[in-house]
């Protein structure tokens, strides 16, 4: 499942949006995410934390990143690296959400679970001033500028999308 929001902005009139989530397509985002990691495209530290770390699960849903410097915004995949943190979330996983490789099945989840402990959080860095980036807050994705012109949102503009 996801979740979007649009906007029209009050500057200069142009319609946007943002979805966050991921939907139907998830077994297959993860497989290659998955695969990145393990080709190093992610970097060696999260190649030898994947391989290295017993049923870690790596955040592949889209989520909506803001530069507390400049305001600019993005939407990325989590890619912060997460562990069960009890014998209950390991068999809940293994036996409910599997994602599989021929006989083996890896750990993957959705959403922030409780169950669930980081292990690595991904660093998103803004393009534009090169800080570093926070997810966003219901209040930052009320009112994401204008990716056009900076402009803020119209009031009363704004629609929510669930989407898949």
């Amino acid at each position: 499942m996801g979740l979007g929001y649009s906007y029209k902005c009050s500057k200069c009139k142009k319609k946007y949006e943002v979805f966050m989530g991921i939907g139907m397509l998830y077994p297959q985002v993860y497989e290659e995410t998955v695969t990145k990691v393990k080709n190093g495209k992610l970097g060696k530290e999260w190649k030898n934390l994947f391989e290295n770390t017993d049923n870690v699960a790596i955040d592949v849903e889209d989520h909506v990143y803001c530069c507390p410097e400049c305001k600019a915004w993005k939407k990325e995949k989590g890619l912060s690296l997460y562990v069960p943190a009890n014998e209950y979330a390991l068999k809940d996983v293994k036996g409910g959400l599997p994602i599989f490789y021929g006989e083996d099945s890896i750990p993957a989840m959705m959403g922030k679970k409780p169950e669930y402990s980081l292990l690595k959080e991904y660093e998103n860095k803004c393009k534009k001033c090169g800080c570093k980036m926070h997810e966003a807050s219901e209040e930052e994705l009320m009112s994401l500028p204008c990716p056009k012109c900076g402009g803020e949102p119209e009031p009363g503009k704004m629609g929510l999308i669930n989407w898949d």
